[in-house]
């Protein structure tokens, strides 16, 4: 079969729609499709013409309850609460759905619909959890949508304080109204699956009436914080009937072993309409069949095996924690055959042909990178002296525009490295450009064109500025290199984006670009509106307080239309106890004066205990005459903290003696407990309580920092803490290691 499904982006909701959707296309699914293309090829608003800083931009944001990793969805036309609407759906880390109407500034502030399916779990659960300096995990993997029953698939992270349990649960809502269906939610339960090891990153999938779940790991494990122990897991699929919610497949990549995950840096599973497509990730402990770093077919329904591909450097990655699966898989269209495309984080990109049994084959592959490792299979050695995560390809950090009508082109942007692209001839891949613009780890790519016009790369990468940039270059090359059209960066008082959101690629649909975020909030850009009104931007997404005293952040309102006038500035949404002043609180625009700053400061000084974690506030710019804007920031709180560790000097024993200082806010009573590899359980290293509310100690020479060590505040007014419940803070002790 020569051309690869990408039908999903075209349905339309036969039931719920009026006619006019069959104009504009849905996106139902991560990266836009099954195949996994990251690409929306029925885009007939947004040109390279017409996306600059001068004409196109941020327009307003959703505030929601949590970070965003899951991809938007996009329903047009959808009737909903009373109307039609076109419909972006969001999920969040804190087990939240929320549908929105896609266009409105004016409703950004208040959902179509929202449901909270459970409590996420708390990052403190995990000591090592992947997405670390997230407040919780909740919904993590981007859901998929079936138009032929108008159903939304979710699956949550739930954690329960009265059992101090983790659990997956499926969940099949009504897109019209948030309510569950088919019976669900379903627990997620298997054999080999421990809700308490494995974690669900990969986008869901939806083929031939089934729903499939990958399920991956907690970086390798998921740690019992009271003995450190890291326990076993195994990567797997799961499918589910539809319909009925009932399991009716498992694939196991690791039976008898540890370790086989299917992460996929959140790409989903990926399809060619017949089989599945999944990548894995290295193994700890080889089991009874081996599939890590491979690539596997799996039969549609059953999951059974129908064939993989073991990179030849399997043994060396798992060594290394190379894992194959960290971009996850694509199909695209070869010469006679579809290929199956993927790479991790080695940097290399494997093509297989799949009118060929993957296990036959010597894979062709080239470089999606510029800094990669020369491992033995390429006749070198199995050594990686690449920084952390440097030349990683992870996440959907590769796209594919499959041009009808001229050149096809695919580009891939890893972890600290060039944005490249290549042209696609049959199965040759020829580099066409390479550009360096400032990115970090975990970038993200799409690709929006009508067809074979008017193509358009959009990307996320974060910065070291906390303040992740959104750029749009046209998707041809031009001398060896991608054109920029417009970027974040270029006016970030009216299009700053905030934190990124860990795996969540932009949605391009019917003119808009919607970009979720770490900091609470999903972006919406757009062409720029010409109605007078005004739009409120915050230049920090995120303010996090990991001490006791004020923050702030500068706030920019700026005319939209020509507006003129005063506009003046509250907040609301204000964690107990904590204040907040703009300086000034009112501005004025002028004609000459079309973007003015002001100073938020918040104090957490006499915050009211217990708070938590994690806080959406809403700045709100209110103009003469009506028009009102807002601007969503996260707050990320603790209610107590470590103000300083610092390393004193080490014995003889090669044992540390560290320095704390602490400070809490309001009524609790702390107590310090260091927790090490020598000493993990209760009571530990130096168990002091209570101890003041500000104060300092020396540890003493009690420390075995070979391996990770903790400190924790805990509040006894709760009790010793099972399973750290009431933990305020802990800090790694290694950033401060100095013992030989």
């Amino acid at each position: 079969m020569k051309s690869v499904m990408h039908w999903v982006i075209t349905l339309v909701f036969a039931t719920l729609v009026t006619p006019a959707a069959i104009a504009q296309s849905s996106v139902l699914t991560q990266d836009y499709d099954m195949s996994r293309s990251g690409a929306n090829l029925g885009e007939a608003v947004l040109t390279p013409s017409n996306v600059s800083s001068a004409t196109f931009g941020k327009l307003f944001a959703y505030p929601v309850d949590e970070e965003v990793f899951a991809q938007p969805l996009y329903v047009p036309d959808l009737v909903i609460s009373g109307g039609t609407h076109n419909v972006v759906f969001l999920a969040t880390m804190g087990d939240t759905v929320y549908a929105f109407d896609a266009d409105s500034a004016a409703t950004s502030t208040t959902p179509l619909w929202r449901v909270n399916l459970g409590a996420g779990v708390p990052s403190s659960k995990f000591l090592f959890f992947a997405g670390s300096g997230v407040s919780r995990n909740g919904i993590y993997s981007t859901p998929v949508i079936d138009p032929t029953t108008n159903t939304i698939y979710v699956v949550t992270h739930l954690w329960s304080t009265a059992s101090q349990s983790v659990a997956l649960q499926l969940h099949a809502l009504d897109v019209a109204t948030g309510n569950e269906k088919f019976g669900g939610p379903i627990q997620i339960a298997a054999p080999g699956f421990d809700p308490d090891l494995n974690e669900q990153r990969a986008g869901l999938l939806l083929l031939n009436g089934s729903v499939y779940v990958a399920l991956a790991s907690h970086a390798d494990f998921r740690t019992n914080l009271a003995t450190l122990v890291a326990n076993p897991y195994v990567g797997m699929v799961l499918a589910y009937d539809a319909q009925t919610l009932a399991l009716v497949g498992t694939f196991n990549g690791e039976p008898g072993g540890t370790g086989a995950a299917i992460w996929q840096g959140g790409r989903g599973l990926a399809s060619d309409g017949t089989y599945i497509y999944a990548m894995t990730a290295n193994a700890l402990k080889l089991g009874t069949i081996d599939y890590s770093e491979s690539f596997v077919q799996l039969n549609s329904g059953t999951l059974s095996v129908a064939g993989s591909y073991r990179d030849p450097d399997s043994a060396c990655l798992n060594t290394l924690d190379l894992d194959l699966a960290a971009s996850g898989p694509q199909v695209i269209p070869g010469a006679g055959t579809n290929l199956l495309v993927g790479g991790g984080k080695e940097g290399k990109v494997y093509t297989l042909h799949l009118d060929q049994a993957l296990q036959t084959q010597t894979a062709q592959y080239f470089w999606g990178t510029s800094n990669y490792p020369t491992l033995p299979a390429e006749g070198g050695t199995c050594v990686d002296s690449r920084g952390a995560a440097n030349g990683w390809l992870q996440g959907s950090d590769t796209a594919f525009w499959n041009n009808p009508s001229g050149a096809s082109y695919y580009y891939s942007f890893g972890n600290r490295d060039q944005l490249m692209s290549w042209q696609v001839s049959g199965n040759t891949f020829t580099q066409t450009s390479a550009d360096t613009p400032s990115n970090l780890n975990i970038n993200a790519l799409a690709v929006s064109a009508n067809a074979g016009a008017n193509g358009i790369l959009w990307t996320v990468a974060n910065q070291t500025t906390g303040t992740a940039v959104v750029s749009a270059y046209s998707a041809v090359p031009s001398a060896g290199h991608l054109t920029l059209l417009w970027n974040s960066a270029q006016i970030p008082t009216r299009d700053a984006l905030g934190a990124q959101g860990r795996y969540s690629v932009p949605t391009v649909a019917n003119g808009k670009v919607y970009v979720g975020s770490g900091s609470n909030q999903v972006a919406v850009y757009g062409l720029l509106r010409t109605a007078t009104s005004v739009q409120v931007t915050s230049l920090l997404g995120t303010l996090g307080f990991t001490e006791l005293n004020a923050k702030s952040s500068t706030v920019y309102v700026n005319s939209v239309g020509g507006y003129s006038g005063n506009v003046s500035l509250t907040l609301t949404g204000m964690p107990p106890g904590l204040t907040y002043s703009f300086t000034p609180a009112t501005v004025s625009l002028t004609s000459t004066k079309t973007s003015v700053a002001t100073k938020l400061t918040i104090s957490p000084a006499d915050a009211v205990l217990p708070l938590s974690d994690n806080y959406t506030v809403l700045v709100q710019a209110s103009a003469a005459g009506g028009s009102t804007s807002y601007a969503p920031i996260r707050l990320l709180m603790r209610n107590a903290l470590f103000t300083s560790v610092t390393n004193v000097g080490c014995n003889s024993s090669n044992q540390m003696n560290a320095s704390l200082s602490w400070q809490i806010n309001g009524s609790g009573l702390p107590s310090i407990w260091i927790q090490d590899a020598t000493t993990p359980s209760f009571p530990g290293h130096l168990w002091i309580e209570p101890v003041a509310a500000a104060g300092t100690v020396q540890t003493g020479y009690v420390i075995d920092n070979k391996k990770s060590s903790f400190f924790w505040l805990i509040d006894q007014s709760a009790g010793i803490p099972a399973n750290f419940d009431n933990a305020f803070k802990y800090t790694n002790v290694g950033v401060i290691y100095r013992c030989p």
